[in-house]
């Protein structure tokens, strides 16, 4: 994980937002970690928080503003984006697939919360040209939470019907990938 985060941070300090979620998933988790681990950690932190200053702060601090999170019009704005991404239906999906994680699996659920505010709030800031890329890693967050609630579904129809197992194994994956195919069935003519 420390190597993974190492190289994003260095190709992309906006990646360091992940950095609090990382740190408390190793105080939940509870195992054991090296000292060189946490120093190591911190490094890579602040090698990110440096770039952050560097390629936010210093070049585009023009475009970020601290206070912006209390409009209104940018909430509306960022929720109409995520929206736009998956639809009504992959939100409602992805609400379930966060409640049974934080459920089953809490540190992780309350880890990729952690993570996907720290790029909500970075999104209700930031008011850059390439603010849509910049948010990618918040709609894959948001991805794994829809492939977790179709994975328990699938877990659900297992166990409600045990004789009708095939239910699980080959509906619910073609119920997932009809999302996609929707919403690029949905593109407007001349978008591809």
């Amino acid at each position: 994980i420390l190597l993974l985060l190492g190289i994003g941070i260095l190709n992309d300090p906006l990646l360091t937002l992940l950095a609090p979620a990382v740190c408390l998933g190793l105080w939940l988790s509870r195992a054991p970690v090296p000292a060189w681990y946490l120093a190591l950690l911190a490094l890579i932190v602040g090698l990110g928080l440096r770039g952050l200053a560097v390629d936010y702060l210093a070049t585009q601090g023009h475009l970020i503003n601290l206070l912006a999170w209390r409009n209104a019009p940018r909430w509306i704005e960022l929720g109409g984006f995520i929206i736009a991404q998956f639809g009504i239906l992959s939100l409602l999906l992805s609400v379930v697939g966060l409640a049974r994680l934080a459920r089953w699996y809490p540190p992780l659920g309350i880890i990729t919360m952690l993570a996907y505010g720290a790029y909500i709030f970075f999104g209700l800031v930031y008011s850059g040209t390439n603010r849509q890329t910049l948010l990618l890693p918040l709609l894959m967050i948001q991805i794994i939470w829809m492939t977790y609630a179709m994975f328990t579904l699938g877990e659900w129809l297992k166990k409600s019907f045990p004789a009708r197992d095939w239910l699980a194994r080959y509906a619910v994956p073609l119920a997932f990938l009809l999302l996609p195919v929707s919403l690029l069935l949905n593109l407007p003519a001349g978008a591809i």
